[in-house]
């Protein structure tokens, strides 16, 4: 198992440390542990099933409980990995889809200060298969599910009617030229002629305009979409994605280091309250139609 963590962290450039140590005393000492949960998993498919048991190790092996989740979900990727292979999947888009884990990491330790994740559940996506990163975005399969049809261009789309759901994860630049990349990465991967992609997300919410400089690429990815509707976000629940900190409802103790935090702080300190949206748009191997 050592080993296996090894090649995982290197190949996913996740190779810390500080997190590394635990992983490999985790593998060392309680690898029968980590085998019956990777193997619960497996059954069930859902690791909240397997909640009790990565507590149980969490308390045995003095290994905080997110580093814990971060090992299980690298030890559950060796069956994963397998499964990948049967479908005939590349092996460089397992290991960009696994790429996922340092971004959670990276994460984990800037809001809760320890390497792991408190995500957990965001992995079922992955391992049953309907999440995948194609290039810059990661993509699920879904379908639309809004009751009142919604015509693209020359497309309309039903309540039903199967897309695919971007999700960004964080940690790197996305300008148009990486964007086209990964929807065009999609395209191939999804093969289907057009496709349907949507993305619900505070980077879509409408008035992004209004709160932030209009050359940022986070306004720009926003303007890639047909929007469909807003959400308000009261309680700023996704602070900690700007941030790395969760909101106590105090803008003046949030960090105001860069462009997108001073901008939220100036909005927040405004009396406004932050959102989100959803949006979608049809890509036809070679441009978005909105």
């Amino acid at each position: 198992m050592q080993n296996y963590i090894r090649q995982f962290l290197n190949n996913t450039d996740a190779a810390y440390d500080e997190f590394a140590a635990p992983c490999n005393l985790l593998a060392d000492s309680f690898s029968n542990e980590l085998c019956q949960i990777s193997n619960m998993w497996k059954e069930t498919r859902k690791i909240a099933d397997t909640m009790e048991l990565r507590n149980q190790l969490s308390q045995k092996s003095g290994v905080h409980i997110y580093t814990v989740n971060a090992a299980v979900v690298i030890a559950a990727s060796k069956w994963l990995h397998d499964e990948y292979r049967q479908k005939g999947i590349a092996d460089d888009i397992f290991w960009d889809t696994m790429s996922d884990l340092k971004c959670k990491l990276d994460e984990c330790k800037q809001v809760k200060g320890v390497y792991g994740t408190f995500v957990e559940d965001w992995y079922d996506g992955i391992f049953d298969m309907s999440i995948f990163k194609l290039g810059r975005f990661e993509y699920q399969v879904n379908t639309f599910d809004e009751d009142t049809p919604c015509t693209i261009g020359s497309y309309t789309l039903n309540k039903g009617d199967r897309v695919y759901s971007i999700h960004i994860p964080s940690g790197s630049p996305m300008p148009l030229d990486v964007r086209l990349d990964s929807y065009k990465k999609a395209y191939e991967f999804f093969g289907r002629s057009p496709i349907v992609l949507m993305c619900k997300s505070w980077l879509i919410y409408s008035k992004n305009k209004e709160i932030f400089p209009p050359h940022l690429n986070l306004v720009s990815f926003g303007d890639d979409f047909h929007h469909l509707w807003d959400y308000t976000d009261e309680n700023y629940s996704n602070c900690w994605r700007i941030f790395g900190v969760e909101y106590d409802g105090n803008p003046d103790n949030l960090p105001c280091d860069n462009t997108p935090r001073k901008a939220m702080v100036k909005w927040l300190k405004s009396g406004n309250n932050p959102g989100g949206g959803k949006g979608v748009f049809v890509f036809d191997g070679e441009k978005i139609i909105k």
